[in-house]
C-alpha cells in the first residue's frame, strides 16, 4: 500500500472515531446516535511510540546492540586488513609475476566474503532491534491492559500524544508522524501514556 493510500485509510478510521466520540453525524439512519451501543464504551489513547523509545534507550538494551555491532565490526576489520595486505602485495609485484593472478583471485574471493559479512551484519542488527522492539511492545500492551482495567477504559487506541508537535524535516519522516496520529480529535484527559509509563516504572 502506498503512503497516500495509507493516509486515506487512517483518515477513514479517524473519522469513525471522531463520530463515535462526538455522537454526531451528518444526518440519516447510518449516523444516528445509538445509546444502547454507546453505553459502556470508554475510549483512551496511548503513545506507544514514546514509551517504546524510552524502553529501547535502556542501557542494557543499548549495550546488547552495541556489543553485537562491535563483534561484527571486528570481523569486518580483520577482512579489511587482509584485503589491504593483498593490495599492498599486488602493488609491489611485477605484472608478469605468476603470483599476481593467484593473488588477484584470492583478493576477489576475500572481497566477496567482505560483502557477505556486511549483509549478514545488517541482518543480525535488524534481528536484535526487531526482537527488542517486539518484546517492548508486548510489555507495553500488558501495561496498557492493566491501566485500562483500573481506569475502566474499554478501548485504547495507539496515538501520538495530542500536545506533541511535529518537527520533522523530510517527507518520509513527516508521513510516519502523520500515520502515528490516527486519532485526529480526542480528549487529552483520556491520554493514558503517563499512567502506562508509571505502571512500567518508566520516567516520563
Amino acid at each position: 500500500m502506498r503512503p497516500i493510500e495509507r493516509i486515506s485509510v487512517f483518515a477513514g478510521i479517524a473519522l469513525a472515531i471522531i463520530i463515535t466520540l462526538s455522537g454526531r453525524g451528518t444526518g440519516g439512519y447510518a449516523f444516528a446516535h445509538n445509546t444502547s451501543q454507546a453505553a459502556g464504551i470508554k475510549i483512551a489513547t496511548v503513545d506507544i511510540y514514546a514509551i517504546a523509545e524510552r524502553i529501547m534507550s535502556a542501557p542494557d538494551l543499548k549495550q546488547a546492540r552495541e556489543d553485537l555491532a562491535t563483534s561484527w565490526q571486528a570481523k569486518a576489520d580483520a577482512l579489511s586488513k587482509e584485503l589491504k595486505e593483498m593490495d599492498n602485495d599486488l602493488a609491489v609485484l611485477p605484472q608478469n609475476d605468476p603470483k599476481v593472478q593467484d593473488l588477484l583471485k584470492k583478493a576477489q574471493n576475500k572481497q566477496q566474503d567482505y560483502q557477505k559479512l556486511q549483509q549478514d551484519r545488517q541482518v543480525e542488527l535488524e534481528r536484535i532491534n526487531s526482537a527488542q522492539l517486539i518484546d517492548a511492545f508486548n510489555k507495553i500492551r500488558a501495561a496498557v491492559d492493566s491501566v485500562a482495567g483500573k481506569l475502566e477504559y474499554t478501548h485504547v487506541f495507539s496515538n501520538r500524544e495530542f500536545d506533541r508537535q511535529i518537527t520533522t524535516v523530510t517527507l518520509s519522516q513527516t508521513l510516519q508522524e502523520l500515520l502515528a496520529r490516527p486519532v485526529i480529535k480526542g480528549n487529552p484527559a483520556d491520554d493514558i501514556t503517563k499512567a502506562v509509563m508509571a505502571e512500567m516504572r518508566i520516567t516520563p
